[in-house]
């Protein structure tokens, strides 16, 4: 389980993480008015949440795709600012968020991590740099820059993806997979690059080193 990224010990909350936050708080609420709203209807609904450039339609069970992008990047950056001053929202959001399947499998993960942020008092900002959507995996990858910011003020940053599926149940949107990694998107041609080279080299593999990994 790595959910947050954290690498290393760090210190203080950003600056930034009251604005996430608040985003997503006012993406949930309005998620929920939407249901109450529609609650006996069946027709397409059209809105623009906060931060969506461009008319986004849903319907029970399916949204268009700017909505789904909307969101991603609004779970991966409220994940990626977390802080102990709002670990326990973010805690709370995803619980909200996600669906009973997954938040069982990733509670456990999520709790052990909630409580390291609190004791050693790290703190992390995400600053996203894109997001894509794979149809094939109905994926979606938010990736950018994971900063940490060390306890005199020096920042570390690497390379991270946060990698999310997203469903419509009834007008309201769904978590159900995230996970977080370091480095680029592993899309489908990643991963067939990636095992296309680790099969180019066992095939290139010499006998005498085969016979000493035995």
């Amino acid at each position: 389980m790595n959910l947050f990224g954290f690498k290393k010990t760090l210190n203080n909350a950003v600056s930034s993480d009251r604005r996430k936050t608040f985003l997503l708080a006012a993406m949930v609420a309005s998620n929920l008015m939407l249901v109450l709203y529609t609650i006996f209807k069946s027709e397409i609904v059209i809105l623009q949440p906060p931060e969506l450039f461009e008319t986004a339609k849903i319907t029970k069970k399916n949204a268009t795709q700017n909505y789904y992008t909307t969101w991603a990047l609004a779970i991966a950056e409220l994940v990626g600012n977390a802080s102990p001053s709002n670990i326990e929202f973010v805690k709370d959001q995803i619980q909200m968020l996600a669906t009973s399947d997954l938040y069982a499998s990733i509670s456990a993960g999520i709790d052990k991590e909630v409580q390291k942020i609190k004791d050693d008092q790290v703190a992390q900002r995400f600053e996203a740099r894109g997001v894509s959507f794979e149809p094939e995996t109905d994926k979606l990858f938010v990736y950018g820059k994971l900063i940490g910011i060390g306890i005199m003020g020096n920042e570390a940053s690497h390379e991270f993806t946060y990698e999310i599926r997203l469903a419509i149940n009834f007008y309201r949107v769904k978590l159900i997979a995230m996970r977080g990694y370091s480095g680029r998107p592993m899309t489908l041609d990643r991963m067939q690059e990636k095992e296309a080279t680790e099969e180019r080299l066992k095939k290139n593999q010499k006998p005498e080193d085969k016979g000493n990994q035995k």
